[in-house]
C-alpha cells in the first residue's frame, strides 16, 4: 500500500507540497507495475490575471485559495488527491482511472470555476484554467514522463497560438490581421442570425416558463432559496451541493452570480415550487 502519512502542507492551500507529490508518484508507479494499476495525473493551471493597484500579492494568494475551494468542491466525492505543484498550479491525482473514465469530471471543473467568480474587493473576476492530463502507464510509466506530458497538454493551446501568429508573419499576413477578425466577426454574426431565424422562439419560452415554476426534473435547474441564520434570503438556481456547502447561482437586479454558501450558516433551503 502507498504510505499515506500525514503530509506537509502549502501555507496558502491547505495541500500536500509539491516534493510530496513527487514522493507519492514514486510510490504510485512502483505499485501500479506490480498489480497492473491504471491512475492519472491532472495539472490545474490558473490562467494569469493582472492585478496593478497596489494588492498583487494579496490578490494572487486569494485566488489560489478561491482556486482550491472550487476544486475541494467539485472533487468532494474523495476520488482525487490535490498537492500544490507550482505558485499557480494544482495537480490532481485519480486512482483506478484513465482519461476517458474522468472526462465529465473534468468538464465539471472548467464549468464550476466558470459559473463560480472570484470576488476580491467587493469586484467579481471571470477565472479561466488551462487542464493538462496524462495517464499511466499510456503517457508514460515515469513520473518524470507523466508530470512532462501533463505539462506539454496544459499549454497546447497557447502553443498553438503562437505556431499561428508565426505563420501569418511568415506570410505576411500580420498587417491584415484587423481584417481577417472583423471578416471572422461578419461570419459569426451571419451565422447567429441563420440560428436564430430557426429558433423556435415559443418552444424557448415554454422551457424558460417551465424552468421558472420548477416543472424540469431538479438535476437540471433546481430553483432554490437560501435563509441565513442573519436573516439574508437569496433565491436562485442550484449549482452544486455537497454535505457541507452549496453552491447557488443567485439572481441580481442585473445579471446572476454564483456563490457559496456553508450549510452551518444558513437557517434553511427551500426547494422547487417551496422557493417561490
Amino acid at each position: 500500500m502507498i504510505n499515506m502519512r500525514e503530509m506537509n502542507q502549502h501555507l496558502l492551500t491547505g495541500l500536500p507540497e509539491r516534493w510530496e507529490l513527487l514522493s507519492f508518484l514514486d510510490q504510485l508507479t512502483v505499485q501500479s507495475q506490480s498489480r497492473g494499476r491504471k491512475f492519472t495525473a491532472v495539472l490545474i493551471r490558473l490562467e494569469p490575471l493582472k492585478k496593478s493597484d497596489g494588492q498583487h500579492y494579496k490578490f494572487n494568494n486569494e485566488l489560489l485559495q478561491y482556486t482550491t475551494s472550487t476544486l475541494r468542491l467539485t472533487l468532494s466525492d474523495g476520488s482525487c488527491k490535490l498537492f500544490h505543484y507550482e505558485r499557480d498550479e494544482v495537480m490532481g491525482v485519480f486512482l483506478d482511472a484513465d482519461k476517458k473514465d474522468i472526462a465529465g469530471t473534468l468538464l465539471a471543473i472548467s464549468e464550476n470555476f466558470k459559473r463560480r467568480p472570484f470576488l476580491f474587493g467587493n469586484k467579481l473576476h471571470s477565472v479561466k484554467v488551462k487542464i493538462g492530463v496524462s495517464s499511466y502507464p499510456r503517457d508514460g510509466w515515469q513520473k518524470d514522463d507523466l508530470l512532462r506530458t501533463a505539462a506539454a497538454s496544459c499549454a497546447g493551446s497557447r502553443l498553438n497560438k503562437y505556431r499561428l501568429l508565426s505563420w501569418m508573419n511568415k506570410f505576411g499576413l500580420s498587417r491584415a490581421k484587423p481584417v481577417l477578425m472583423s471578416l471572422v466577426c461578419v461570419l459569426f454574426g451571419a451565422m447567429l442570425f441563420f440560428a436564430w431565424s430557426k429558433l423556435d422562439v415559443s418552444a424557448l419560452k415554454s422551457s424558460a416558463a417551465k424552468m421558472l415554476l420548477g416543472t424540469t426534473a431538479p438535476s437540471q435547474a433546481q430553483m432554490v432559496k437560501v435563509v441565513t441564520k442573519s436573516g439574508s434570503v437569496f433565491q436562485g438556481f442550484l449549482i452544486s451541493e455537497t454535505a457541507q456547502d452549496i453552491i447557488v447561482s443567485v439572481i441580481l437586479d442585473k445579471g446572476q452570480a454564483s456563490l457559496t454558501f456553508s450549510k452551518t450558516e444558513l437557517l434553511e433551503i427551500l426547494r422547487g415550487k417551496d422557493a417561490f
